[in-house]
């Protein structure tokens, strides 16, 4: 199963995630829940939340600090010039200038994309900057739809809709497989009888022309 990710910076302190749910309900118009939540420290946390009216639809955020970073020095510059260097190296932690907080939102693929649109759109609300930018105009009419409330009867439609896709895909996928295995073997049999007479011709050349030189 595939991942999808979005994350989004911030540049002095990223809102909590108490803020994070508060923007999606006012965004959407749906009260959001939290079902997991693993804190770490203030602004440092793993959490999945979900649609009150939808608790299936889960969404991960995590959210981090770029604080320290590491860097490799020579032991000559750790000591008295005056001693001997060593070829030893040492790691050593460092302030990280203009350090930054990260929102990150984890879902998957055929997962029901509202919560994770709607997130997105909140998190820039609370003054985050996309790592992506979406450039495509279309795309943006598109996601710009996520901005207004949500009915909870729509979002059940949807989620059942996709989850009848998802039902179909992998019907298809079960169906397909008895023709594609058999394909891509003959495929790649055909492209080991093509390709070993090139392989040989060119293998050829290149001693007669170490030969001759």
């Amino acid at each position: 199963m595939g991942i999808i990710r979005s994350r989004t910076t911030f540049p002095n302190h990223a809102p909590s995630l108490e803020q994070i749910c508060d923007k999606i309900q006012s965004v959407s118009g749906l009260p959001v829940t939290v079902l997991e939540i693993d804190v770490e420290i203030p602004n440092r946390f793993m959490a999945r939340i979900a649609f009150a009216c939808a608790p299936d639809e889960r969404l991960k955020i995590c959210a981090s600090r770029e604080y320290l970073r590491r860097h490799k020095m020579a032991n000559s510059e750790l000591v008295d010039p005056n001693q001997e260097a060593t070829s030893e190296r040492v790691t050593r932690e460092t302030p990280r200038p203009n350090a930054r907080e990260l929102i990150e939102l984890i879902g998957y693929v055929g997962q029901e994309m509202t919560l994770f649109f709607v997130a997105e759109h909140a998190l820039e609300a609370l003054g985050g900057t996309r790592n992506e930018p979406i450039d495509d105009p279309e795309m943006s009419v598109f996601l710009s739809e996520f901005k207004r409330p949500i009915d909870e009867e729509a979002l059940k439609k949807r989620h059942k809709e996709n989850r009848r896709n998802n039902r179909m895909m992998k019907a298809l996928m079960m169906i397909s497989l008895p023709v594609i295995i058999p394909l891509y073997f003959v495929f790649g049999i055909i492209s080991c009888v093509i390709g070993v007479p090139f392989a040989l011709a060119k293998l050829r050349q290149r001693k007669s022309r170490t030969s001759r030189a």
